[in-house]
């Protein structure tokens, strides 16, 4: 008997501690009024923001970083493959064995691999300095290439793949990152709080995250603006093709917040005191590997859940080109600077992605249609999204011919 009261004793030790905040065994009073779940979804949804921010700040400098390293559009699209490439290597594991491990800690550890690729994405300007040209008189030829040579010296071409291999690494990185966040933060949330208001909270959380892509937009608009070198003078304005903003400047910064606002999130307990899952078996792990096969056949078997993935797969696939390319687009369309077009494709994407989630919660919560209606209202708007592209093809700025050329601009 006297086994049993201590067995239980320390079972309920440990449940004490896994519903308090705290770290490294120091769990203090004055943190235990944080351990509720709308403090969490605070550090959350502001991790989200920065996450949503780094990925269309990595867009607004695609152009930038293109001419900087000499690289073309072929290159980009391997570079950003490597954001996918984790989740897809970790991601079922991750999200299944997740829920026996200290998720806070698990979004945070995946947050500071964040925070290192953000500062691994500097490290080419730290190598290799920043690309200045010494005059822009273009009458001097001191940097024109002479394709009859060999031009491997004027492109730099070691410097170059070591800085696309950097920043392949770096995206990769990113990408374990934003999969923890995702696959253990969101049900973390989900078994956190009751049911009932289960979709009140996820609901926040994802409305909020619309500022995340218009963030990185500006931000980018906003380093652009600045010399690679923001302390020389390079002699030509921000209109001159030799023209390259300080693109890292924002790596930085992004680095820095999502260290401030993820770190706390360790903090946070392995499970809130109302939690379903408090009481979960934690030695059950060596079981659930033979249930992971099992677990994955009924979800393959799921005939709604199947098709709802290859609709999804094939709306990114349509739409994910149009949206990284759009900044880089209008810079060649319409003649706007990296800068300007960066902060253009900021406000549209926000103005555009803020109506249709109001506008669209608005009328689901007056009409409350049903399930096929819905899907149709899906099909019908994105139908006539793919209309209103397709006309966009036919927009631009008319071509200027070069003087005593038959060339066009």
């Amino acid at each position: 008997m006297e086994d049993t009261s201590v067995s239980n004793d320390n079972l309920s030790s440990g449940n004490f501690e896994n519903s308090r905040c705290g770290i490294f065994n120091w769990y203090p009073q004055f943190l235990q009024r944080f351990a509720n779940p709308r403090c969490f979804l605070l550090f959350f949804c502001l991790i989200g923001i920065l996450q949503g921010a780094y990925f269309t700040y990595f867009i607004g400098i695609l152009s930038t970083l293109e001419r900087r390293y000499s690289f073309d559009s072929g290159i980009t699209g391997i570079i950003l493959i490597a954001d996918n490439l984790s989740p897809v290597i970790f991601g079922i594991f991750v999200g299944y064995y997740g829920k026996y491990m200290h998720r806070p800690k698990l979004v945070t550890f995946g947050m500071m691999i964040t925070v290192f690729s953000c500062f691994l994405s500097c490290l080419p300007c730290l190598l290799f300095g920043s690309e200045f040209n010494a005059s822009s008189d273009s009458r001097e030829s001191i940097a024109l290439c002479n394709h009859k040579e060999n031009s491997g010296q004027c492109a730099k071409l070691s410097q170059n793949v070591i800085a696309i291999v950097i920043l392949f690494i770096a995206n990769f990185l990113n990408g374990f990152g934003s999969m923890s966040y995702y696959t253990v933060g969101t049900p973390y949330i989900d078994d956190s709080v009751k049911k009932k208001n289960s979709p009140l909270y996820l609901g926040v959380m994802f409305a909020l995250r619309i500022i995340g892509p218009t963030l990185g937009f500006m931000l980018s608009s906003f380093c652009l603006k600045y010399y690679e070198n923001p302390f020389i003078d390079p002699g030509f304005s921000r209109n001159d093709p030799k023209w390259i903003g300080a693109w890292w400047i924002g790596f930085i910064i992004l680095g820095l917040a999502l260290f401030l606002v993820s770190f706390p999130v360790a903090f946070f307990p392995k499970h809130m005191s109302n939690s379903s899952s408090l009481n979960d078996d934690d030695n059950s792990f060596e079981k659930s590997v033979s249930d992971l096969y099992i677990s994955l056949k009924k979800l393959i078997k799921n005939p709604i859940l199947m098709f709802h993935t290859l609709g999804i797969i094939f709306q990114i696939n349509g739409l994910f080109g149009y949206f990284v390319y759009m900044p880089k687009y209008m810079e060649s369309q319409y003649r706007k600077t990296a800068s300007s077009a960066s902060f253009f494709s900021g406000t549209v994407t926000m103005i555009a992605m803020v109506i249709g989630v109001f506008l669209g919660g608005y009328c689901i919560h007056k009409i409350k249609p049903r399930p096929r209606f819905l899907i149709g209202y899906m099909l019908f708007i994105e139908i006539f999204a793919g209309a209103v592209l397709l006309s966009a093809t036919f927009m631009g700025c008319e071509s200027t011919k070069m003087p005593k050329t038959d060339s066009f601009l």
